[in-house]
């Protein structure tokens, strides 16, 4: 078909061509270059279109499932990557290794999820005489590869072009992006052009690009190239299409091109990866918190933690981290049978047995009911058979998807959802984070940088806590060196902000403790105690040992989906009700500063003598079946009553145990040898130290405890051969 293209084009771009064959599916690219210096060629206007997710996708209707590398560190961009390209270098010259940008599908600002209908190809000769064949996906784009008018094939040469609309597609960086940020940096600097995208992160670049600037020749700039390949997907360009939609083949790219070079943090590659039933889940629990109908705002989870990370939440005011939220939900659909059947066992290290792993999944799920045998789902190379019996976390129907997050709504998700947002502490939490963010009217610059680095989820927060240390530290060896301190109008914009997030940080802490100590006076002392309880509750620990206990009496009671939705909601009411019942109670959680310090009680608090990791879940759980009982709900039915009592004796036995090994402990490091003698006291001090513990905290009697510890024994060996245990570790472990 010969002619000439009658649609405009708002960017061209113009290089080599080419294609990355898998059995997964085709890219396409076409190699080229942008430059620094703004003109009308297209490497120039290339360039002006770059831009980093953060400024293509609106915040406030970013979905997870669009998320791709959202967050920059800006502070590393600023100080490392400008000045490689800017400060002299007498080693040898400086180069950028290629962005690598993909052409993804939108609506005006809004991303959609495929292409336009691709026109079959055709040729036609341009203006200046050269022969094309072109491929049109609608007015979004055109794909340009030079004919040979002679052979009429394609030339050997594979000299291509890249046409594209902005209305319709935009250039998406997906690898490269903090390189991309500095050249967008320099650009934007030089032309005083900010305000088309990024003008909130002007702050961080600026000053230091104008001073770097300063003694360089004037068209220093102006020969600046550097590599880009822009990348599409052929394949996916309607609804019906088998192949994913190029936002999700973007993801999986981000997640390759990284897995081998500088690793993600963990936290980005849980919302990125598509590999993972329970990484989905994760990213549909976040998704929720967007929505109008969400319990809590979507910042009070920390979801991209950009360093490794410990037990507990990195930032102040978060409720829990991913990390966390994905632990639990792990332990929810996935976690080992044995510690859901067996409350009397500790959690050992070991790889879980992955036919365990699956079988609990099933069953959590339910998958016998919402799924057929054999499901018709979308394989590479065309329809396939998949069959139920064999979905893993790793292995499931593509099709199913909205089937088996509706699964996950249907129970678990909801539950845990519950458990954020009911438990009276958590709800302190999340009650004073609303009021900070609604009391806060940022007028000035650094107060709108630092309420969004807050509320907004952005990665800016670490970006603004680095570049206030790096302030601080050069502040200081100024001083040395005999350079006047920095007064406080003199600070950056930044290092502002930092404050004001510090202050605020304050704000909403004083504001948690009056919450969570509503009914007691002096709460100016209180402060500290609450820090404390806190640090030992937003933990992974407690909220795996939350789900663990929820999980436990599910499994008890044979519930299915639907009731244990119901029923759980009323399990986590009960703990409430058993802090509400002795206010003083709270302080359990408050291992550094116990109530016997303020008030010279012997009120010991819970689990303060071992180190607090993922396996004390165990020991939560023993805590909150101890609330459950002492809590007096009289929603429990008669067989959810039987049933706490019953894992309560156990769970306590548990602890039991926890405290001869402390005792032990301490008995070996005080004399380095034992007898039989020595291990009858051990075993008596431990005993009388949780009858003190559970009188003092639970009112109960010296005759309830006895009566307990004499049956404890029958009953955890009667209860236990009833349980029909299983290896979950592998041999060769």
């Amino acid at each position: 078909m010969l002619g000439e293209s009658t649609q405009d084009w708002e960017v061209k771009t113009q290089g080599t061509y080419g294609e990355f064959h898998t059995l997964a599916g085709k890219v396409s690219y076409l190699m080229t270059k942008a430059k620094l210096k703004a003109d009308t060629t297209p490497e120039g206007i290339l360039t002006k279109y770059l831009a980093p997710v953060r400024e293509v996708l609106d915040i406030k209707d970013l979905d997870f499932n669009q998320l791709l590398q959202r967050d920059l560190d800006d502070y590393r961009v600023a100080t490392d990557l400008v000045d490689y390209l800017l400060k002299p270098n007498f080693v040898g010259p400086a180069f950028y290794t290629p962005i690598l940008a993909a052409v993804l599908p939108f609506d005006g600002p809004e991303p959609v999820d495929h292409y336009p209908q691709v026109k079959e190809p055709s040729i036609f000769t341009d203006v200046d005489k050269t022969v094309w064949q072109q491929t049109e996906y609608g007015e979004a784009f055109r794909v340009l590869k030079i004919w040979d008018a002679n052979s009429q094939r394609l030339h050997k040469i594979p000299l291509g072009r890249l046409d594209f609309n902005t209305k319709y597609v935009k250039p998406v960086v997906i690898d490269g992006q903090h390189r991309a940020m500095a050249l967008l940096a320099i650009r934007r600097t030089i032309d005083h052009n900010w305000k088309e995208g990024g003008s909130a992160y002007r702050y961080f670049y600026e000053q230091r690009i104008n001073d770097l600037l300063k003694d360089q020749p004037k068209d220093f700039l102006e020969n600046i190239e550097f590599p880009v390949c822009i990348c599409w997907f052929p394949h996916p360009t309607s609804d019906n299409s088998s192949w994913p939609n190029p936002h999700k083949a973007a993801r999986k790219l981000f997640v390759d091109v990284n897995k081998n070079a500088r690793s993600p943090s963990k936290s980005r590659l849980i919302l990125l990866s598509d590999s993972e039933l329970t990484s989905i889940f994760v990213r549909e629990f976040l998704n929720h918190l967007r929505t109008e109908d969400a319990l809590f705002p979507l910042h009070a989870i920390e979801y991209d933690y950009p360093h490794e990370q410990g037990e507990g939440v990195p930032r102040k005011t978060a409720l829990a981290s991913i990390l966390m939220l994905n632990g639990a939900i792990e332990w929810a659909l996935q976690g080992p049978d044995k510690y859901i059947k067996d409350v009397n066992k500790t959690i050992q290290q070991g790889r879980v047995n992955e036919k365990e792993k699956k079988q609990r999944l099933h069953r959590e799920l339910e998958l016998e009911q919402c799924l057929a045998p054999e499901i018709n789902d979308q394989g590479i190379n065309g329809p396939i058979k998949f069959v139920r019996k064999d979905l893993t976390n790793e292995h499931f129907p593509k099709t199913e998807i909205p089937t088996l997050i509706q699964q996950f709504w249907q129970g678990w998700g909801t539950v845990i959802l519950h458990i954020f947002s009911d438990f009276f502490p958590f709800k302190c939490h999340i009650e004073a984070l609303k009021e900070l963010e609604l009391g806060w009217n940022a007028t000035e610059d650094h107060g709108a940088l630092a309420r969004n680095a807050m509320f907004q989820g952005l990665g800016i927060y670490w970006t603004l806590k680095e570049d206030y240390r790096q302030w601080s530290e050069n502040n200081q060896n100024g001083e040395l060196q005999g350079i006047p301190k920095q007064d406080k109008q003199d600070q950056t914009e930044t290092v502002k902000a930092w404050y004001a997030i510090q202050d605020k940080e304050k704000s909403f802490q004083e504001k948690r403790t009056k919450k969570l100590f509503y009914s007691q006076q002096n709460l100016e002392n209180k402060e500290k105690a609450a820090a404390n309880i806190y640090k030992r509750l937003l933990t992974q620990a407690f909220l795996s040992g939350a789900v663990l206990t929820l999980a436990s009496l599910k499994y008890q009671l044979k519930y299915d989906s639907q009731t244990f939705k119901e029923r759980a909601i009323v399990w986590i009411k009960s703990w409430n009700l058993a802090l509400q019942a002795s206010p003083e109670r709270i302080h359990i959680f408050d291992a550094n500063q116990s109530l016997a310090e303020a008030q010279n009680l012997d009120k010991r608090p819970f689990l303060d003598f071992i180190k607090l990791n993922p396996a004390a879940a165990v020991y939560f759980r023993y805590l909150l079946l101890e609330f459950m009982q002492v809590s007096g709900s009289e929603e429990f039915t008669p067989e959810e009553q039987k049933a706490i009592a019953r894992l309560l004796s156990q769970a306590r036995k548990l602890y039991l145990d926890a405290l001869v090994t402390e005792e032990e402990k301490s008995l070996k490091k005080r004399t380095n040898q034992s007898n039989e003698a020595d291990k009858d006291k051990v075993k008596a001090d431990a005993k009388d130290k949780l009858k003190r513990f559970c009188q003092q905290w639970f009112k109960i009697s010296q005759y309830e405890f006895d009566k307990w510890y004499e049956d404890a024994k029958s009953l955890i060996q009667n209860d236990s051969q009833n349980l029909n245990d299983r290896t979950d570790f592998d041999d060769d472990n």
